[in-house]
């Protein structure tokens, strides 16, 4: 069981399930999830949205058939969207069950009610489930299943079925072939108004995957992966994919590296509308990690990433677009000593947009992110302390930005600092604080003289402190107060204080773990608001969490 509350929302979930233990004779099971949202408007108006789904078996096992009752019920209001928006969908009937080692077949049929805001249809509901696993076909094993499921009314019929088949074979210790085909389709019939409305979806998926154990430290894998989809509503849309993806992984014991080659090619045709595309994109990927000794180590990861996209219709449609990515990533870990850890890392990302058609080529832009973080952790018998800082730049540069009567390019910069620090007292008690700096500024950028005009900047300080104890009877409890303060300057014409943000209060959280039955959380914590765009306000949030085994 949960419980939220946020400045103007409150949540409710409870999850509930029970089964019998004893297992000859009737048994059965129950499992039941309702959920209550409620939304406070600016206006004081109460607005809610309750959903509940409840399942239960009553069954009896005579091997190696089992049968029995089944009943499921799902329901939502929701008063949020509209005064009359309530759905339901309520069955029971019967069930059988055969198990076999290697396979099993289920059936059920009943009767059901299903509700859309003032329509109700009374109708059967049957289903068929089945199944066949470790079929050996000489040196290859297989797995088939098979479900369907069918809703019939008067005025309207549902169905969903399914297929999966596998094949899997080991060649040798170092090599084996795997082969999966997926297939499913659907067809739901639902009121819109007085009329009735279809939605058809089709899904066919093929799969394989080879692998080669080249050696105890190097593999090598092929997979590739064939997919279809057809979604048939008010007109046909039909999506094709072929993806390819090469990997090859080798374990050193100083230096270990992994390489990828992730290539596809997908299309997507609406029938009777010039909206067609294909998208083809490859990927080259590699992670490598080297360690000096055992307490030096470097992982750097590199990424290209190439898109095309194409349409066949230029006069309506000159979204046509080639865009390139390239990511680089550098980690240096170093422990300077039995006390402190040192974590350097430096970040990169490119990201290039250019179009083929003139009447979007304006929009051609560079997007470059880099970004440096070092880190240092120091732990010295009771006390722990925690210090990082980041630089972070972000560039977006429009090709021809020269040629336009006003500059689109822009860039924002960050600073941020965190130190955090914890002691523990004696005992399982303790007492910490962390403080987080940060200093933003966004604005036109100028690529040719590489100068920033400042449109806006911002000053944020986040301050906590807190007690904790873990060793009363069963308790984890902490109890602290935040300060949070954000100044936002504008620059044109030229510097004001625009906005003065102070938010700080008290929090309580407790945690109770008696067995392993019985685990409850609860959290709350009250915030007094100083907005100078705004009034001051106080406000509460938390939350309660309870699960009980039975």
């Amino acid at each position: 069981m949960d419980f939220q509350k946020q400045s103007t929302t409150w949540n409710w979930n409870t999850r509930f399930t029970t089964a019998s233990t004893d297992s000859g004779g009737w048994q059965w099971q129950l499992q039941e999830n309702a959920n209550s949202n409620l939304l406070i408007q600016s206006g004081g108006q109460k607005k809610w949205k309750d959903e509940n789904r409840l399942t239960g078996y009553f069954y009896r096992a005579y091997l190696p058939f089992t049968l029995g009752l089944y009943t499921k019920s799902w329901l939502q209001n929701d008063r949020q969207v509209s005064g009359n928006n309530q759905v339901a969908n309520h069955a029971a009937g019967l069930f059988s069950r055969f198990n076999k080692k290697r396979g099993q077949v289920s059936v059920y049929a009943g009767y059901q009610q299903s509700q859309n805001r003032n329509r109700v249809d009374w109708g059967w509901d049957v289903g068929l489930q089945a199944g066949v696993s470790d079929l050996r076909f000489s040196d290859y094993k297989a797995r088939l299943n098979w479900e369907s499921n069918y809703d019939f009314y008067a005025q309207r019929q549902n169905y969903e079925n399914s297929f999966l088949g596998g094949v899997f074979s080991k060649f040798s210790q170092f090599s084996g072939d795997s082969l999966r085909f997926t297939f499913s389709e659907m067809s739901k019939q639902y009121y819109v108004g007085d009329s009735i409305e279809q939605v058809k979806m089709y899904n066919r998926n093929w799969q394989n995957i080879l692998y080669y154990n080249l050696s105890q430290r190097d593999l090598f894998r092929v997979r590739t992966r064939i997919e279809s989809k057809d979604i048939t509503y008010f007109n046909g849309r039909n999506v094709f994919l072929f993806e390819n993806y090469l990997q090859y992984l080798h374990l050193g014991t100083r230096f270990s590296y992994t390489l990828n080659l992730r290539t596809s090619d997908q299309t997507l045709d609406n029938a009777g509308l010039e909206t067609d595309s294909r998208a083809r994109q490859t990927t080259l990927s590699g992670d490598f990690n080297y360690n000096f000794q055992p307490d030096r180590n470097i992982q750097l990861r590199l990424s290209y990433v190439k898109l095309q996209y194409d349409t066949p219709d230029s006069v309506v449609n000159n979204d046509d677009r080639d865009e390139q990515r390239y990511l680089i990533s550098l980690i240096y870990r170093h422990r300077l000593s039995p006390l402190l850890l040192m974590e350097w890392e430096a970040y990169t990302y490119l990201f290039h947009q250019m179009y083929i058609f003139r009447q979007q080529s304006a929009n051609n832009n560079w997007n470059r992110v880099y970004k440096i973080s070092p880190r240092f952790v120091y732990q010295y018998g009771r006390v722990t302390n925690r210090i990082k800082t980041e630089v972070l730049a972000n560039y977006t540069v429009y090709d021809f930005d020269e040629l336009l009567n006003q500059a689109r390019s822009f860039v924002f910069r960050k600073y941020t600092f965190s130190d955090s620090l914890r002691i523990r007292v004696f005992g399982e008690n303790s007492v910490g604080g962390f403080a987080r700096l940060e200093l933003e500024d966004k604005g036109t950028f100028f690529q040719k003289e590489f100068a920033q005009q400042v449109l806006q900047s911002y000053r944020s300080e986040f301050y906590n402190i807190f007690i904790s104890n873990a060793g009363f009877i069963h308790f984890k409890i902490n109890f602290g107060y935040n300060i949070y303060k954000r100044r936002e300057w504008r620059h044109v014409p030229r510097k004001r204080l625009a906005r003065d943000i102070v938010n700080q209060g008290p929090y309580f959280s407790v945690k109770y773990l008696d067995t392993r039955r019985l685990i409850l959380s609860a959290s709350v914590s009250l915030s007094n608001l100083k907005d100078s765009a705004g009034q001051t306000t106080t406000y509460s949030t938390g939350y309660i969490r309870l699960q009980y085994r039975i």
